[in-house]
């Protein structure tokens, strides 16, 4: 029997701080399908992540994840877990403002919504409130100025 793993609903949760636990978001840095093609999921897209289901018959590690859009499960094979940041469910950003410039590593759509998640405030442009300006390669001179300015 492996760790944490209830056979009446197949599912497994992993306990370590490497894994994530159910009461995380997973959000999405690339496009990729369920395991049955027929739901596309888009970078900055959020669901709930619930756990993993188990059984022998699954590619590679005999795993896949289960992920909660409203009241809709996706299933999609753990293969596909570096295509997700899990994010824990935490009002971290509570109350901040928040702007981006430049270039990111992922598509403006993820950083969105990981501001959302931790309860931040997304802003377009920098004004005398925004706390934090994510910025990038090749930043924006407007935001940039604007922010040495509202120092």
């Amino acid at each position: 029997m492996r760790p944490n793993y209830n056979p009446k609903t197949s599912v497994y949760a992993p306990k370590t701080l490497k894994d994530p636990v159910p009461g995380y978001y997973a959000v999405v840095l690339q496009p990729m399908y369920s395991e049955d093609a027929n739901a596309l999921l888009r970078p900055g897209e959020a669901y709930m992540y619930l756990g993993v289901d188990i059984h022998p018959s699954f590619p590679a590690s005999g795993k896949r994840l289960i992920l909660l859009q409203d009241t809709k499960k996706i299933k999609v094979y753990d293969t596909y877990t570096s295509q997700l940041l899990f994010v824990p469910i935490q009002p971290v950003l509570k109350d901040k403002n928040i702007c981006i410039t430049g270039t990111l590593r992922w598509d403006r759509a993820v950083y969105e919504k990981l501001i959302k998640l931790t309860f931040g405030e997304f802003k377009t442009s920098v004004s005398k409130n925004t706390d934090y300006l994510l910025i990038g390669e090749n930043p924006g001179k407007t935001k940039l100025n604007k922010a040495k300015l509202n120092k």
